[in-house]
């Protein structure tokens, strides 16, 4: 494992006699020229403290690599306070005292005005990337670092704060301030901890918004156990999701083995999977509803469109079966009567069928499974049998028409054309999700239920909660 300290200069850094060096680059020279005339009287009164504190406190044998960044401007104006010199006076001073306990010693330079946030800002994001300083060699390894310590007591405060906040990007835990106390000398600060517990938080709960439980288990570390929890549940909502059923029940099930306290959540949920499962066609269409929904708010257009049909026929489905007391299945069965044989044994329906067209504008073939069929059926509920409930169904139906037409041209049919929302509502009359909701009300209220809760929206306030716990 592999230890760095990043020390940022400044005129308090290295002191002579115990007071602060003026001209910091002319006496810098100075020193670093005549050394061994003035080293006995040289001391760094904001480094020694933090070596203390790694060596005896953190109980580390050695500093890998220390990085000592100091200023060195192009701008003549601002060039005699530069910190370079200390940078290089430090740089023979520290072996002399610590020998093979620091390793590398390497000196990064600050070429432009360090008081400007947005340089500094952009500086040390490219440094941290490109500059040997932060690379590996043959000596120190940077895939095995495991602590960076960062000691900015004495630096400018601009460059400071930049410097911090693109350590805490690159290294994050393990980036680890230490902050310099005339009373308690190193002392190491915990906000980077909260910095990132708030940061994950923040992450998690944008995705969770978004539905995209697929990328929460980049966040999430499984050796914890309530950000396990967490993972298991968007595992199980991500298989969910995907109508991957097995998936999603085998996580579950795994997950009310971990989390004996949680059995209520996970039963639950698998209890949800194995309904839908059983092919019960109230269930498959509330579920598809509830993915098309996301779909369509995650402006996944081709996914969501690829779903019309579905949805379209399984509604058809139900309410046909519910209404004739049919299968709508194509296998024939000795224990239930199948639409293509009741539509045989009744004329009036089969020839009201007949009188229906397609959208093509051709006669609808009462012998064929199919959409065509479906809708005549209902058409013949609505008009022969006084189903009026079921105007609006059959009316948002016909504008699906434009919808899987464009479904068809896309690349989940048989084209290439582009999809939007823009797209969409060019060719749809009014708010599809809106109507896809009235028809799921409607099917809800006719199978004598009032209303029923979205499973993904139940499991986000659960994540919602358990995040903001973390």
């Amino acid at each position: 494992m592999s230890v760095m300290l990043i020390c940022t200069l400044g005129n308090r850094d290295l002191q002579l006699s115990g007071k602060v060096i003026e001209a910091t680059r002319e006496k810098g020279l100075e020193i670093f020229e005549n050394f061994d005339k003035y080293y006995p009287d040289l001391t760094y009164p904001l480094i020694r403290p933090v070596f203390r504190y790694i060596f005896e406190e953190e109980r580390q044998e050695k500093i890998g690599r220390l990085i000592l960044v100091a200023t060195d401007q192009s701008d003549p104006a601002f060039r005699q306070k530069d910190t370079i010199e200390f940078a290089r006076v430090l740089q023979r001073i520290i072996p002399k005292e610590y020998g093979a306990k620091v390793g590398q010693i390497k000196i990064l330079k600050i070429p432009e005005n360090p008081t400007y946030l947005d340089a500094m800002y952009d500086f040390f994001g490219t440094t941290l990337k490109d500059n040997k300083a932060f690379k590996s060699d043959n000596v120190f390894n940077m895939e095995e670092l495991e602590v960076c310590y960062v000691e900015q007591t004495g630096g400018i405060p601009a460059a400071n704060m930049a410097l911090l906040y693109q350590c805490i990007t690159r290294f994050r835990e393990k980036c680890c301030p230490v902050n310099i106390s005339e009373k308690y000398g190193a002392v190491p600060l915990n906000f980077v901890g909260k910095v990132m517990s708030d940061r994950k938080k923040s992450i998690l709960l944008a995705l969770t918004d978004k539905y995209d439980y697929a990328s929460m288990s980049i966040h999430l570390d499984e050796k914890k156990e309530n950000e396990r929890f967490i993972l298991k549940l968007s595992r199980y909502a991500q298989h969910r999701l995907y109508f991957d059923m097995l998936t999603a029940r085998t996580v579950a099930r795994q997950a009310m083995g971990e989390f004996s306290g949680e059995k209520n959540i996970f039963g639950s949920l698998i209890s949800e999977l194995e309904k839908i499962e059983s092919g019960d066609y109230l269930s498959l269409i509330l579920e598809l509803f509830h993915n098309m929904r996301i779909k369509y708010l995650r402006q996944e257009f081709v996914d969501f469109l690829g779903r019309i049909y579905r949805f379209e026929e399984g509604v058809l489905r139900y309410i046909i079966e519910t209404e004739l007391g049919v299968t709508t299945k194509k296998e024939k069965s000795s224990e239930s009567l199948t639409l293509a044989r009741y539509i045989e044994e009744n004329s009036e329906l089969s020839d009201f069928i007949r009188s229906q067209k397609t959208p093509d504008g051709e006669a609808v073939d009462a012998s064929k499974h199919g959409l065509p069929r479906f809708n005549a059926c209902l058409n013949y509920l609505i008009v022969e049998k006084g189903k009026d409930e079921y105007k609006a169904v059959y009316e948002i139906f016909r504008k699906f028409i434009q919808l899987i037409n464009i479904r068809n041209k896309s690349i989940i049919g048989h084209g290439f054309e582009g999809v939007s929302e823009e797209i969409i509502k060019e060719n749809y009359g009014g708010d599809v999700l809106e109507d896809l909701k009235s028809v799921v009300s409607l099917i809800l209220k006719k199978s004598g239920q009032e209303s029923e809760i979205d499973p993904f929206e139940k499991i986000n306030r659960i994540l919602i909660e358990r995040i903001r716990q973390l």
